[in-house]
């Protein structure tokens, strides 16, 4: 079965005929779960807990069959938690993943930090010196990030805190999925995900106070991670802050409008300006949002 999942080298990964679930490895918040995810990221698999029992039987590819085992050899007063959703999650792990499928390693609610592809059929592996976390499935480890990359860019819909259960593919950002499943495919790393901020009107506002400090952290040398960056504490919550390298600012204008020739010199020098006709407006502005993620922030005219 291992070789309905072998990829050629140099294939590039998708989740076309996969499907993806989440994940959680280890409990964040349990000192003692501290060591789960990295053992499982050492050892190429994913860890499972919930239950003592081996279900290795054929017997067990039925929910009943686990439902009866556990009934037989626990309550929920002994478990400390509910045994049907417990049940549930066990049934998925051990029979709904299937070799090929793409999981998606939660850390607590907000983060995902690492992504996986599963290899293997289900094993009962009890871990030396420990009743916890019995359960495993080999996984090709695709991306890991210790720290996390925050969940809603991967899914729209907010992360729960069941242990294991599939994500709606219509809900997934299966671009940006797709793109951290490569990454350790080629020779760079992954680059965050362009995000585009459009201010209409710009010429309209107040720019000292639209953009106060920030004008001068607006320069491609002065954003994160490049030779001259600029970070400022904030006023109230006394953060260090800087601008990241993909952000990109689109800013609108009516030439029309007077008020046009009283831009900010220092607005003049930081951004480039495209000209654009009403009635293509919608289309051209997505030109531009591209060519502002391709080179550098643009405001846009239109009359």
């Amino acid at each position: 079965m291992l070789a309905a999942v072998r990829i050629r080298q140099g294939e590039r990964l998708s989740l076309e005929g996969r499907n993806v679930f989440k994940m959680s490895i280890g409990a964040v918040a349990i000192p003692e779960d501290a060591g789960i995810f990295d053992e499982a990221i050492t050892e190429n698999c994913a860890i499972f807990g919930f239950f003592r029992s081996d279900f290795s039987g054929d017997e067990f590819t039925e929910r009943n069959a686990i439902k009866a085992r556990v009934e037989q050899d626990y309550t929920d007063e002994d478990l400390g938690f509910s045994l049907t959703s417990a049940v549930q999650m066990t049934d998925i792990f051990r029979n709904n993943l299937k070799q090929g499928d793409v999981v998606l390693v939660s850390k607590g609610n907000l983060l995902i930090r690492a992504i996986g592809m599963v290899e293997g059929d289900y094993e009962f592996h009890p871990r030396e010196g420990s009743e916890t976390y019995p359960h495993r499935r080999a996984m090709r480890w695709l991306w890991v990030d210790e720290a996390g990359m925050p969940a809603n860019e991967f899914y729209d819909m907010a992360i729960s805190q069941r242990t294991i259960y599939p994500l709606r593919k219509k809900e997934l950002n299966i671009a940006l999925v797709e793109r951290y499943m490569n990454s350790q495919s080629i020779n760079k790393p992954v680059s965050p995900e362009p995000h585009v901020l459009i201010i209409d009107e710009i010429n309209r506002a107040n720019i000292s106070k639209v953009f106060g400090e920030l004008i001068t952290l607006l320069e491609p040398d002065k954003r994160l991670g490049m030779d001259n960056e600029i970070r400022l504490t904030l006023p109230y919550s006394k953060k260090s802050f800087g601008v990241p390298q993909n952000l990109h600012v689109i800013g609108t204008m009516n030439t029309a409008d007077r008020s046009i020739a009283l831009l900010d010199t220092a607005l003049r020098r930081r951004f480039a300006f495209r000209e654009l006709n009403s009635p293509e407006f919608p289309r051209h502005l997505a030109a531009s949002v591209f060519a502002a993620v391709r080179s550098q922030s643009v405001t846009a005219c239109h009359s």
